[in-house]
């Protein structure tokens, strides 16, 4: 019976190398999440930027204004958004 299990049973470099291919795949997606995020953070920053250009003070608005401030990816976050990630 001992030597059913060690043949059913994958070996030590097999789930080292499951494992690595694992994070892997986890690190890509992690990098195409961030980038995803990056976009929809520039986009809604353009968008809320052109309604405040375009709008016109009241009253209330002049008395708590905003700061918007858009804090950029890190250099080394940043991806060619046209290269795809498998």
């Amino acid at each position: 019976m001992s030597d059913k299990k060690k043949v059913d049973a994958p070996s030590s470099a097999e789930d080292s190398e499951r494992t690595l291919v694992t994070l892997d795949q986890l690190s890509q997606t992690i990098e195409v999440m961030s980038s995803v995020v990056n976009r929809l953070r520039a986009h809604l920053s353009e968008q809320v930027a052109a309604t405040f250009k375009n709008s016109e003070p009241t009253p209330e608005t002049k008395q708590s204004q905003n700061l918007i401030v858009e804090l950029p990816a890190e250099p080394e976050q940043r991806r060619d958004p046209h290269v795809t990630l498998h």
